[in-house]
């Protein structure tokens, strides 16, 4: 009956001990999100300027991927300000 009781308070100070990590651990895996890939594209951002360097705002921004000859356009905003995300990598000219 010794035997029993010793193997019982055993068994209870390993759980004890064991429960709360393995709780831990559960809740780490399902709470850590997932991270993203490395991207294969780019970005541009800038401010479109004259020679003089005011700003100009709604100028047509083209970028050329030179590989593909792909283009995308976009217009600067009112302060001049412009940007160009999800570029494709390669080389690239920006008119």
């Amino acid at each position: 009956m010794k035997l029993k009781a010793q193997f019982r308070q055993r068994r209870s100070s390993c759980f004890r001990n064991i429960f709360p990590a393995v709780i831990f651990l559960l809740v780490f895996a399902f709470a850590v999100t997932p991270g993203n890939a490395q991207s294969t594209g780019g970005r541009f951002r800038g401010t479109v300027m004259d020679p003089s360097g005011g700003a100009v705002p709604a100028a047509t921004v083209t970028l050329i991927n030179e590989a593909t000859h792909a283009t995308r356009e976009v217009q600067s905003g009112a302060t001049a300000n412009t940007s160009l995300s999800r570029c494709q990598s390669g080389r690239t000219k920006l008119i």
